[in-house]
């Protein structure tokens, strides 16, 4: 019996700079860009300027990319997660659309092939469950998120979560932030 407790990672843009590298992919592609820190908790096509099936062809052309789309992780979030590891079970619990799902295993395989021992799919977009839901089935007891949606969902759960702090996610209150995994330790 397994009796570490399991700490969930969210990939994008708590694991992997995703929004960070597609903002460079698009700025290197379609021009300049808004800056990172002046997004905003609104949906991105909207701070972007663009549509929402805009956005989603622009998201595809990314993660077609191979230049853009596997950004390497920090040394500090990589060297935090080996020291946690003897400590607790590490798994990525990600709500990413299925049609991307294939960038996440090359990331892990690439950057951090034995730090995780599953990766869980949610597609809560495609009707699936909300991370808090999964947890509370999985026995997962802590989350490391950064969207406002998921981690409303662990606190209705019961789940704690660690909001990892992004632009979108600044509004929030009476939450625990972090800002570094090294905070994690």
């Amino acid at each position: 019996m397994n009796t570490k407790p399991t700490i969930a990672f969210d990939f994008d843009d708590v694991l992997c700079d995703t929004v960070r590298a597609f903002l460079e992919f698009r700025e290197a592609t379609f021009g300049p860009t808004i800056a990172y820190d002046d997004l905003s908790e609104k949906p991105l096509h909207e701070d972007l300027g663009i549509s929402e099936d805009e956005e989603s062809k622009r998201w595809d052309l990314f993660f077609k990319n191979d230049e853009f789309c596997y950004p390497k992780p920090d040394v500090e979030k990589i060297s935090t997660l080996e020291n946690l590891k003897p400590h607790a079970r590490l798994v990525i619990l990600t709500a990413r659309y299925r049609l991307w799902h294939a960038q996440i295993l090359t990331f892990v395989e690439r950057y951090v092939p034995t730090l995780f021992e599953e990766v869980i799919f949610t597609d809560h977009r495609e009707g699936k469950k909300l991370k808090g839901v999964i947890c509370k089935e999985q026995g997962i007891s802590l989350l490391v998120d950064d969207n406002p949606e998921q981690i409303a969902s662990c606190e209705q759960n019961g789940i704690e979560v660690l909001v990892f702090n992004q632009p979108w996610n600044r509004h929030l209150q009476n939450v625990r932030r972090i800002t570094s995994f090294a905070e994690l330790c």
